[in-house]
């Protein structure tokens, strides 16, 4: 029996690969052959590959397109959110995910938590024909035994991790904090809340810069690791390098650089989330931040603090930094960390996996999907006219700062070594690459996805 094709879009390799590595090699046992997708190769490995499920990292309406176009040739959506928790609370998470008004086309959509699902369950026009609860596949990496997978002998020792989070204001992928307006605006933010995200962030990001500085200075014995977010331009923070116990850092699975810290500094980062899960320090800039950019949650589960004379205290005392009962969390944030991630058990690529697998023996029900027009008809020839291979080449070496968000099957092999240490039975699981033309390499990116497979089975 032919073996279904499932396809799982990666948005950010350092962010999101382990977990979706996970999935797949859940699926992989399952008799699955998976297809890991960079996200800019989706729309090329669904149609060169003929996938059966694809699973998106988001719907919203600058992809909306693309989903559609799935849709028309049959092929089955789920959509599993690396962005699980966009937005300052659960009302602004579903407001996202219902602003295309397509979202009843979705085949299946796993949420992260019970708090997602039951504000989206409040627009009734717009529920996906079935939804799951899976939680999220990378917080799996924070518990048993999963957590003993996690890579961190390349990571320095004795730091404080500094992780930043503006991509908005100082961008990797794009020229400058205009084109992430206009970002804003296509995925559907008002005009005016737009212009203030980026007016605070960019508040923001300068007082962060002038609080490594002034903490650098302060504490002249401590080390600093600063990661700035995967699409963030590790340059806007190049003056800080001057510091000797500064080192500007973005390689690697952000899980590592987590597990090696013992204090995390932030401002509304989701990996407080992370840090919190393994016993850390976390704390946060309380003067920082402003109504447009705070975060509720990364919030609640952070030591807030209002001076930068109070932030230099509590980082220059380690055993006030290892006395974590001072940090535990109440019962009120627990809760709230349920609501938001459901289980975080270990076992969230599991369902993951299983709710993909139960999507696959459902019979595709008929759908309306709006008509194509004349001018995205004619956009869409000319997207497709670029896939030639001269033409991709050209396109690839112009977009050479978006290399860094693709990935090879050593990388997805390498997870998967470390996986097989705790889960021995995906051992027999194999990585290769699928390259645009197998009769020829290209030196401009030629891999479009990483296929997992597992070779026990039939």
């Amino acid at each position: 029996m032919k073996k279904q094709k499932v396809g799982l879009v990666v948005d950010n390799p350092h962010r999101d690969l382990e977990g979706l590595v996970l999935v797949a090699a859940h699926l992989a046992k399952k008799n699955f052959e998976v297809l890991l997708i960079p996200m800019y190769k989706q729309r090329f490995v669904a149609k060169s590959q003929k996938v059966d499920i694809i699973v998106l990292n988001y719907l919203r309406p600058n992809n909306l397109e693309t989903f559609l176009d799935f849709k028309r040739v049959g092929i089955k959506v789920a959509v599993l959110d690396t962005e699980g928790i966009a937005g300052g609370n659960f009302e602004e998470f579903a407001n996202y995910v219902c602003k295309t008004k397509m979202t009843q086309l979705i085949d299946l959509y796993m949420f992260w938590g019970a708090g997602q699902l039951n504000a989206v369950q409040q627009r009734k026009n717009y529920l996906p024909k079935k939804t799951v609860i899976t939680g999220s596949p990378r917080h799996d990496f924070f518990v048993e035994p999963w957590v003993q997978t996690i890579d961190n002998k390349a990571c320095h020792s004795n730091f404080v991790l500094f992780n930043t989070n503006f991509p908005i204001v100082n961008p990797k992928f794009s020229s400058d904090k205009e084109d992430e307006y206009k970002t804003m605006l296509d995925v559907g933010f008002t005009p005016e809340t737009a212009r203030n995200v980026v007016k605070q962030n960019m508040a923001a990001f300068v007082g962060m810069k002038k609080l490594f500085r002034t903490l650098a200075e302060a504490l002249p014995g401590q080390n600093f690791i600063l990661r700035p977010h995967p699409f963030e331009n590790a340059d806007g923070y190049k003056e800080l390098e001057e510091f000797q116990n500064i080192k500007v850092v973005q390689s690697g699975s952000v899980n590592s650089w987590i597990l090696s810290s013992f204090a995390l500094v932030h401002l509304n980062c989701t990996t407080a989330i992370e840090a919190s899960l393994v016993g850390k320090l976390v704390v946060t800039p309380n003067w920082l931040n402003d109504t447009a950019i705070y975060r509720h949650l990364p919030n609640a589960l952070s030591k807030s603090v209002d001076t930068i004379e109070e932030m230099i205290e509590i980082l220059s005392s380690k055993s006030l930094i290892l006395d974590t009962s001072r940090w535990s969390h109440d019962t009120i944030n627990l809760e709230l960390l349920y609501q938001s991630f459901h289980d975080i058990d270990g076992k969230s690529a599991k369902r993951v996996a299983e709710a993909i697998r139960d999507l696959s023996c459902m019979i595709s029900l008929k759908s309306s999907i709006p008509k194509k027009s004349t001018l995205k008809k004619f956009k869409m020839f000319a997207l497709n006219f670029s896939e030639m291979p001269i033409l991709w080449q050209l396109r690839e070496k112009l977009k050479n700062t978006n290399k860094s968000k693709y990935f090879t099957a050593i990388e997805v092999e390498d997870i998967l070594k470390r996986l097989s240490v705790v889960a021995p039975l995906f051992e027999g699981i194999t990585a290769l690459e699928v390259t645009r033309n197998g009769q020829s390499k290209s030196k401009f990116c030629d891999i479009v996805a990483v296929s997992l497979e597992d070779a026990g089975s039939s």
